[in-house]
């Protein structure tokens, strides 16, 4: 009787090898070139002075291993929506779920003073299943982002503060910031100030300090006005005047 021939057996990922250290070093280039876009991108949000990634770079560290994450379903809560993803690979198997949650309870997703009415149920909906998709690739590919350097909870799982309610004036940087070519001066950090002041005070604008916080924190990793390049802050300045129609 003839022998069966034994065929390789393909790796579903490139992190599928048989000895643990090549695992260990294929990994450790991929969290190198995770990293870097990661840092190009600013696809992070700093909080609590540690960088935790927001959904597009779980995404992105799904695709570069070959994994696809899918949304089997989502479905509305009493106050708000949940959501289950898997993650398939290439030959259709399941590597990883997550189930997540976003409801109306929390203080970024209900009424608050600032914004006053409670975010829209889509606005809702859609974060659960980005919860949900960030955990699902956590499961069997959250080391990888250990190793790039950054916490292995997703951004959106995080609590954010919610910024006190309008207040009369806004609290202006500290004197004496370093006037260099790598900070921001002390006028554009006013400035920014003056522009958030003067659009809290329309009653047509919604959010504007979440979307500041929301901003500076993603795309520049600081809260802090002060903390900005001059080039950063001056995108801001275009951008808030902008929005309270200064030319």
């Amino acid at each position: 009787m003839s022998e069966l021939a034994t065929l390789p057996v393909r790796p579903v990922t490139p992190l599928d090898t048989q000895m643990p250290d090549e695992m260990v070093a294929t990994a450790t280039v991929y969290a190198k070139t995770l990293a870097g876009v990661i840092e190009k991108q600013k696809l992070y949000t700093v909080i609590s002075g540690k960088r935790h990634v927001r959904v597009e770079g779980w995404q992105l560290l799904a695709t570069m291993l070959g994994l696809r994450p899918n949304v089997v379903w989502s479905r509305p809560l009493e106050n708000g929506w949940e959501a289950r993803v898997e993650v398939y690979d290439h030959e259709g198997a399941i590597r990883g779920s997550g189930e997540a949650m976003c409801t109306r309870d929390e203080k970024e997703w209900g009424p608050n003073p600032t914004r006053g009415k409670p975010k829209d149920d889509y606005a809702i909906r859609s974060m659960a299943q980005t919860r949900a998709i960030s955990k699902a690739v956590k499961g069997p590919a959250g080391f990888v982002v250990t190793l790039a350097g950054y916490e292995t909870t997703p951004a959106e799982e995080m609590p954010h503060e919610l910024p006190p309610a309008k207040p009369e004036k806004a609290d202006l940087p500290p004197s004496g910031i370093k006037d260099d070519p790598a900070s921001a001066t002390e006028a554009q950090a006013k400035n920014i100030y003056r522009l958030i002041n003067k659009i809290d005070k329309d009653p047509a604008q919604e959010a504007t300090r979440d979307w500041l916080l929301e901003t500076l924190g993603k795309n520049y990793g600081t809260e802090r006005p002060a903390e900005l390049s001059r080039t950063q802050a001056q995108k801001v300045i275009t951008d808030l005047k902008e929005l309270a129609g200064e030319d």
